[in-house]
Protein backbone atom coordinates (compact mmCIF):
# COMPACT_ATOMS: atom_id res chain seq x y z
CA UNK A 1 0.00 0.00 0.00
CA UNK A 2 1.12 3.43 -0.94
CA UNK A 3 1.60 6.13 1.25
CA UNK A 4 -0.87 7.94 -0.86
CA UNK A 5 -3.25 5.25 -0.32
CA UNK A 6 -2.35 4.84 3.62
CA UNK A 7 -3.20 8.91 3.88
CA UNK A 8 -6.72 8.35 1.89
CA UNK A 9 -7.22 5.18 4.58
CA UNK A 10 -6.83 7.96 7.25
CA UNK A 11 -8.67 10.69 5.81
CA UNK A 12 -11.39 7.66 5.31
CA UNK A 13 -11.17 6.72 8.67
CA UNK A 14 -11.27 10.53 10.17
CA UNK A 15 -14.74 10.97 8.25
CA UNK A 16 -15.64 8.32 9.18
CA UNK A 17 -15.37 8.89 12.54
CA UNK A 18 -15.95 12.40 12.50
CA UNK A 19 -19.88 11.12 10.26
CA UNK A 20 -20.59 8.49 13.22
CA UNK A 21 -19.38 10.03 16.24
CA UNK A 22 -18.17 13.40 16.50
CA UNK A 23 -21.71 14.91 14.77
CA UNK A 24 -24.21 12.34 16.63
CA UNK A 25 -22.53 13.80 19.24
CA UNK A 26 -22.90 17.46 18.39
CA UNK A 27 -26.39 16.53 17.74
CA UNK A 28 -26.70 15.36 21.13
CA UNK A 29 -25.57 18.03 22.81
CA UNK A 30 -27.64 20.12 20.85
CA UNK A 31 -31.02 18.51 22.06
CA UNK A 32 -29.42 18.73 25.41
CA UNK A 33 -29.25 22.44 25.07
CA UNK A 34 -32.97 23.03 23.85
CA UNK A 35 -33.79 20.72 26.57
CA UNK A 36 -31.98 22.95 28.89
CA UNK A 37 -33.44 26.22 27.79
CA UNK A 38 -36.96 25.45 27.57
CA UNK A 39 -36.43 23.64 30.92
CA UNK A 40 -35.32 26.81 32.57
CA UNK A 41 -37.85 28.54 30.80
CA UNK A 42 -40.21 26.79 32.34
CA UNK A 43 -38.15 27.19 35.79
CA UNK A 44 -38.25 31.28 35.07
CA UNK A 45 -42.44 30.65 34.35
CA UNK A 46 -43.02 29.29 37.37
CA UNK A 47 -40.48 31.46 39.85
CA UNK A 48 -42.88 34.15 38.24
CA UNK A 49 -46.12 32.38 39.16
CA UNK A 50 -44.40 31.98 42.39
CA UNK A 51 -43.17 35.84 42.61
CA UNK A 52 -46.92 37.15 41.60
CA UNK A 53 -49.27 34.15 43.37
CA UNK A 54 -50.45 36.64 45.60
CA UNK A 55 -51.67 39.02 42.33
CA UNK A 56 -53.28 35.67 40.88
CA UNK A 57 -55.51 34.64 43.23
CA UNK A 58 -56.88 38.31 43.95
CA UNK A 59 -57.94 38.13 39.95
CA UNK A 60 -58.96 34.81 40.06
CA UNK A 61 -60.91 36.02 43.03
CA UNK A 62 -62.07 38.71 40.98
CA UNK A 63 -63.07 36.95 38.02
CA UNK A 64 -65.32 34.14 40.41
CA UNK A 65 -66.75 37.39 41.80
CA UNK A 66 -67.81 39.03 38.23
CA UNK A 67 -68.26 35.41 37.00
CA UNK A 68 -71.11 34.77 39.92
CA UNK A 69 -72.15 38.94 39.19
CA UNK A 70 -72.92 38.18 35.80
CA UNK A 71 -74.84 34.93 36.10
CA UNK A 72 -77.11 37.01 38.77
CA UNK A 73 -77.72 38.80 36.15
CA UNK A 74 -79.31 35.86 33.85
CA UNK A 75 -82.88 35.28 34.20
CA UNK A 76 -83.47 31.40 35.39
CA UNK A 77 -86.03 29.95 33.21
CA UNK A 78 -87.85 26.91 33.94
CA UNK A 79 -90.31 27.01 30.86
CA UNK A 80 -88.79 28.19 27.99
CA UNK A 81 -92.31 29.25 26.33
CA UNK A 82 -93.08 31.16 29.39
CA UNK A 83 -90.03 32.93 29.36
CA UNK A 84 -89.98 33.77 25.69
CA UNK A 85 -93.20 35.21 25.93
CA UNK A 86 -91.79 37.00 29.37
CA UNK A 87 -88.97 38.49 26.95
CA UNK A 88 -91.26 39.75 23.87
CA UNK A 89 -93.50 41.16 25.88
CA UNK A 90 -90.69 43.14 27.72
CA UNK A 91 -89.24 44.17 24.52
CA UNK A 92 -92.24 45.47 23.28
CA UNK A 93 -93.02 47.70 26.34
CA UNK A 94 -89.99 49.37 25.73
CA UNK A 95 -90.97 49.77 22.05
CA UNK A 96 -94.44 50.98 22.66
CA UNK A 97 -92.90 53.13 25.70
CA UNK A 98 -90.97 55.19 22.68
CA UNK A 99 -93.54 55.00 20.30
CA UNK A 100 -91.60 52.59 18.12
CA UNK A 101 -93.40 49.67 15.95
CA UNK A 102 -92.35 45.91 16.58
CA UNK A 103 -92.77 44.79 12.17
CA UNK A 104 -91.11 41.84 13.03
CA UNK A 105 -89.97 39.29 16.20
CA UNK A 106 -89.14 35.74 15.64
CA UNK A 107 -87.68 33.38 17.84
CA UNK A 108 -85.13 31.89 15.05
CA UNK A 109 -83.49 28.58 17.30
CA UNK A 110 -83.58 26.43 20.36
CA UNK A 111 -81.33 27.15 23.22
CA UNK A 112 -78.10 26.55 22.92
CA UNK A 113 -75.69 26.03 25.56
CA UNK A 114 -72.61 27.95 25.61
CA UNK A 115 -71.75 27.11 29.45
CA UNK A 116 -72.55 24.04 32.07
CA UNK A 117 -75.14 26.52 33.70
CA UNK A 118 -76.17 28.80 30.49
CA UNK A 119 -77.78 28.42 27.64
CA UNK A 120 -78.71 31.12 24.37
CA UNK A 121 -81.66 31.54 22.47
CA UNK A 122 -81.12 34.15 19.27
CA UNK A 123 -84.87 36.20 18.04
CA UNK A 124 -84.73 38.39 15.27
CA UNK A 125 -86.87 41.66 15.81
CA UNK A 126 -87.47 44.67 13.41
CA UNK A 127 -88.45 47.75 14.38
CA UNK A 128 -89.37 51.11 12.91
CA UNK A 129 -89.75 54.78 13.94
CA UNK A 130 -88.10 57.64 14.20
CA UNK A 131 -83.99 57.13 14.17
CA UNK A 132 -83.87 58.85 17.64
CA UNK A 133 -87.06 57.21 19.09
CA UNK A 134 -84.86 54.07 17.72
CA UNK A 135 -82.03 54.52 19.65
CA UNK A 136 -83.25 55.54 22.90
CA UNK A 137 -85.16 52.36 22.71
CA UNK A 138 -82.36 50.13 21.59
CA UNK A 139 -80.12 51.96 24.85
CA UNK A 140 -83.52 50.90 27.02
CA UNK A 141 -83.26 47.27 25.71
CA UNK A 142 -79.32 47.16 26.43
CA UNK A 143 -80.37 48.90 30.20
CA UNK A 144 -83.42 46.88 30.91
CA UNK A 145 -82.73 43.50 29.73
CA UNK A 146 -78.62 42.87 30.72
CA UNK A 147 -79.27 38.98 29.57
CA UNK A 148 -79.07 40.17 25.90
CA UNK A 149 -76.39 40.49 23.24
CA UNK A 150 -76.70 42.44 20.05
CA UNK A 151 -74.93 40.27 17.26
CA UNK A 152 -76.04 41.95 14.05
CA UNK A 153 -78.20 45.49 13.65
CA UNK A 154 -79.13 46.40 10.24
CA UNK A 155 -80.27 49.83 9.85
CA UNK A 156 -81.95 51.03 7.15
CA UNK A 157 -84.13 53.94 6.27
CA UNK A 158 -88.23 54.37 6.25
CA UNK A 159 -89.98 56.39 3.71
CA UNK A 160 -93.27 56.92 5.64
CA UNK A 161 -93.76 60.25 8.13
CA UNK A 162 -97.08 60.63 9.70
CA UNK A 163 -98.22 64.37 8.76
CA UNK A 164 -98.44 66.67 11.88
CA UNK A 165 -96.92 65.03 14.37
CA UNK A 166 -93.61 66.38 16.35
CA UNK A 167 -92.03 62.77 14.73
CA UNK A 168 -92.14 63.46 11.22
CA UNK A 169 -89.81 65.91 10.82
CA UNK A 170 -87.17 63.35 12.34
CA UNK A 171 -86.25 61.02 9.66
CA UNK A 172 -88.01 57.42 10.26
CA UNK A 173 -85.71 54.29 10.33
CA UNK A 174 -86.23 50.58 10.24
CA UNK A 175 -83.84 48.92 12.06
CA UNK A 176 -83.00 44.83 12.34
CA UNK A 177 -81.56 43.62 15.23
CA UNK A 178 -80.35 39.94 16.02
CA UNK A 179 -79.97 39.19 19.40
CA UNK A 180 -78.84 36.41 21.66
CA UNK A 181 -80.78 36.22 25.04
CA UNK A 182 -79.17 34.54 27.72
CA UNK A 183 -81.10 32.24 30.07
CA UNK A 184 -79.84 29.89 33.28
CA UNK A 185 -80.90 26.05 33.41
CA UNK A 186 -83.36 25.66 36.51
CA UNK A 187 -79.76 23.05 37.37
CA UNK A 188 -78.29 26.01 37.76
CA UNK A 189 -80.39 27.50 39.72
CA UNK A 190 -81.08 24.61 42.05
CA UNK A 191 -77.09 24.53 42.46
CA UNK A 192 -77.13 28.55 43.38
CA UNK A 193 -79.55 27.64 46.17
CA UNK A 194 -77.76 24.55 47.56
CA UNK A 195 -74.68 26.56 47.47
CA UNK A 196 -75.97 29.17 49.50
CA UNK A 197 -78.03 26.76 51.98
CA UNK A 198 -74.23 25.13 52.97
Amino acid sequence: MSSSQQRLLVIAGLLAAIQFLVLPFIEFQNQQHDELALLQQRLTRSEQLLENSDALNKAWETVTANEAALLEAIPAASDKTMHRIAVQGEIQNIARANEITVDEFNWLTDARFVSDTVEVQRVKIRLQGSASQVAKTQVELTQKLPSIRFVDVNLTPYNTRSRGSAAAKEPQVRIELLLEVATRTPAAVAGDVEGADA
